[in-house]
């Protein structure tokens, strides 16, 4: 006999929906009883039968697919902080039933509203969006039509977010160095969104009545080994960098010119890459949490759509790891 989510439901004794929500196992706010979804699945396995997925969503308001849209342009998967973020939400949401649809943020993405298409066309149940660059503006556009979504590294108000205290790991750094004497500091900034105006408003703050000089950069190796030039002319007791990728870049030049790290000059990074361990000397620097993000972006995302609950916005402390750069 051929099956059918129709057929099966004729068989069990119920609705077509009910079907969908054992098999899918999203079940939203409807309790289905033991002995009815062992009576569902029995039927299936007695006949073989694999569910059509696009079926299955005719009956239920769940495609059990959560899309995790990320950045175009130079960042990609290959970034270690997204790398991580994105393993984490895939771990957690596989675990519980789910599928993760990568999407991309790119001008065709905003330009012809497939933030909204792909909740339309029952592509997804949400989406998570990690490192949101430009402009936002389409955001409002998804909360004036109730689509569930969370924003994970870069925030933007009044969206519910989830990102590292990136304030907690910057002000660590600063008092490392103070406490190991430095009174002059250097700072090599990042992009200027959402994380990396969080960073350099926590080095503003940390450093205080101290003498300091802060510079603009791109997140990137060839960022630090660019600004040792400027470095070596203002000579400061300390380089605070925006991450581990440019206090790497200064290291790295730093040490070609000859100057001993951290006798002459103490630096620090952010994110906790793991290169930053390795490197010569070993990077002074915290971890920006990318897979704790991760897991509790999935999780609020999967208690959002399975018990209604209010997706929150939550900030996870950094673990700080003192090393041999400062």
């Amino acid at each position: 006999m051929s099956l059918n989510v129709r057929k099966i439901a004729k068989l069990a004794g119920c609705a077509p929906s009910t079907v969908s929500r054992v098999l899918s196992g999203n079940y939203g706010n409807v309790r289905v009883g033991n002995t009815l979804r062992e009576k569902i699945i029995s039927i299936c396995a007695e006949n073989d039968y694999e569910p059509d997925v696009h079926a299955s969503r005719l009956f239920s308001r769940q495609t059990g697919i959560i899309g995790l849209l990320t950045p175009g342009g130079s960042v990609s998967l290959s970034d270690e902080n997204l790398s991580r973020f994105s393993n984490a939400v895939y771990k957690q949401l596989n675990n519980s039933g789910y599928r993760v649809l990568l999407l991309v943020q790119d001008e065709a993405f905003i330009e012809k509203k497939q933030y909204l298409s792909v909740f339309r066309r029952r592509e997804v149940d949400a989406l998570i969006i990690w490192g949101i660059y430009g402009n936002h503006q389409w955001l409002d556009e998804l909360a004036a039509n109730k689509k569930s979504f969370i924003l994970a590294s870069n925030r933007v108000v009044p969206f519910p977010s989830v990102t590292c205290n990136d304030q907690v790991g910057i002000q660590a750094m600063v008092n490392q160095c103070l406490q190991r004497g430095a009174r002059r500091f250097f700072y090599v900034g990042g992009t200027l969104v959402d994380i990396g105006i969080r960073r350099e408003e926590a080095f503003r703050c940390a450093v205080g009545v101290n003498d300091y000089r802060v510079t603009s950069g791109d997140f990137t190796l060839q960022a630090g080994v660019q600004i040792v030039g400027d470095i070596l002319s203002w000579r400061p007791d300390a380089v605070i960098c925006a991450n581990d990728k440019t206090a790497i870049g200064v290291i790295s030049e730093l040490s070609r010119k000859g100057v001993r790290i951290p006798e002459d000059i103490m630096v620090t990074g952010a994110d906790n890459i793991e290169l930053s361990e390795y490197i010569h000397p070993s990077l002074t620097t915290f971890d920006q949490m990318s897979d704790a993000c991760g897991t509790a972006c999935a999780e609020m995302i999967l208690s959002h759509i399975r018990e209604n609950t209010e997706i929150s916005s939550c900030i996870i402390p950094p673990v700080i790891h003192l090393r041999g750069s400062a």
